[in-house]
């Protein structure tokens, strides 16, 4: 009855809740893994679509288990953060755990890299916790009159959240005989039907008509989605994920502020509601993001006060992604606050391979957003380049204690050290840290 549902639902709640800061790590670590295997990824997917001529892959592939994985991996690839999406975020791995039989070994023979498919399979049962655990205490609710009334303190300060498991006294029977009968299995949570999920539905208006009704992650190229993630999230008021490609793409890790970067959330809103053609006004953002012209794409459409507004993107979008400086991504990865995996090219250029522990990580981020905030990008990375981190940082009057100089090193001696490229970057590929986060 409606008892026994809210007493459910509360009970979810609190999980969520509970779980959130580890659950949401959790799915950062899981977006990593991904970048990090995005060539193994991307040849799964080839495969998967019949666009590689291999007919033996395809026809012995795990389309079951691929199916789910693709639709794990476009569902975080664009998580916001959001309770909602981490609640289908958590359902889904959670039920690739109770329906699929032989889950790690089937994994391993979907990828062709054994170490991918073992961090997949872990972090997707790490994920499916607090959906297991909600089960267990429905079960045991069921059975045992101790729970009839249950009162759950989530932190040591926190008010009480009470609920009933009580059976309703309309089917309630002597305790001997609900001994006796076998508790019927309790329906998961579901999440709410939202068709495509709000942020695609905001941008189908823009896609092209062979594009719509398909998920972000069978859009290709991969521009095209960073651009419809940009159009679903700033027209519907929102900020992107800092630790998305389309926040980098599109010029939000030059914002200096946090306002500056809610103003260029508005100024892209602006230029695509006031395009008289949506699909056109789309067209045109992909082409100039794939070519470097997105500032002429502004003069065109005569919004050049850009320039004015936000000092550092003109400068950051007409420069080819190669010849960028990695300071950008250095400047990504310390807003992405809880991200403790570095990428391979801050490995190489800022002295992320030093690190042993997490904690290091940390204090390491913390040590060049000060650095930065003296310095400025451009400066940090001639230092980056020069080989003169530590020097610089002691000039400017960084604290650094004794015992962490030596992660303000890099491999000055690279010809590729200071940009972003994938040239020089094979030794730093995977992950820091081998061992996962636990809840």
């Amino acid at each position: 009855g409606s008892r026994h549902d809210n007493a459910k639902e509360a009970l979810w709640d609190s999980i969520l809740k509970f779980t959130y800061e580890n659950i949401d790590h959790i799915i950062h670590t899981l977006q990593r893994s991904f970048n990090d295997n995005e060539d193994v990824f991307a040849d799964f997917i080839a495969i998967m679509f019949g666009i590689n001529d291999l007919e033996k892959e395809g026809a012995n592939l795990d389309r079951e288990l691929g199916d789910r994985v693709i639709s794990l991996h476009q569902t975080v690839k664009y998580y916001d953060g959001s309770m909602r999406e981490l609640n289908l975020i958590i359902q889904s791995a959670s039920e690739m755990t109770r329906v699929l039989l032989h889950l790690q070994t089937r994994f391993r023979y979907l990828f062709v890299k054994a170490r991918f498919s073992d961090e997949l399979y872990k972090l997707i049962c790490t994920l499916g916790f607090p959906e297991r655990v909600y089960s267990t205490l429905v079960r045991a609710a069921r059975t045992s009159r101790t729970f009839e009334h249950v009162t759950f303190h989530l932190r040591p300060m926190s008010p009480p959240k009470r609920v009933s498991f009580a059976t309703p006294a309309t089917n309630a029977r002597p305790a001997a005989q609900k001994a006796a009968v076998d508790p019927q299995p309790q329906p998961q949570p579901q999440p709410a039907a939202i068709g495509l999920g709000a942020l695609l539905d905001t941008a189908q208006p823009y896609l092209a008509q062979e594009d719509r009704g398909i998920g972000l992650i069978r859009l290709s190229p991969a521009s095209k989605q960073d651009a419809s993630q940009l159009v679903g999230t700033v027209l519907r008021g929102q900020m992107l994920p800092v630790q998305t490609n389309a926040w980098y793409a599109f010029g939000f890790v030059t914002a200096k502020y946090d306002a500056e970067e809610q103003h260029l959330a508005g100024f892209y809103a602006v230029l695509l509601k006031e395009a008289q053609n949506p699909e056109a006004i789309f067209r045109e953002l992909l082409c100039a993001l794939e070519t470097n012209t997105l500032v002429s794409l502004f003069d065109i459409k005569q919004y050049n006060h850009f320039r004015k507004l936000f000092p550092r993107l003109e400068k950051f979008l007409k420069t080819p992604h190669e010849e960028r400086s990695t300071v950008w991504r250095l400047q990504q990865f310390i807003k992405d606050v809880y991200n403790t995996e570095p990428p391979a090219c801050l490995q190489r250029d800022y002295g992320f391979k030093y690190c042993k522990q997490r904690e290091e990580v940390m204090l390491l981020k913390d040590i060049y957003s000060r650095m930065l905030k003296k310095l400025g990008p451009d400066n940090l990375h001639h230092a980056c380049v020069r080989g003169e981190l530590f020097k610089t940082a002691i000039q400017e009057g960084i604290a650094i204690e004794p015992k962490y100089y030596r992660l303000t090193k890099n491999d000055y001696t690279s010809p590729f050290i200071g940009y972003d490229n994938n040239k020089g970057l094979d030794a730093y590929r995977g992950t820091l840290f081998k061992g996962s986060l636990k809840l």
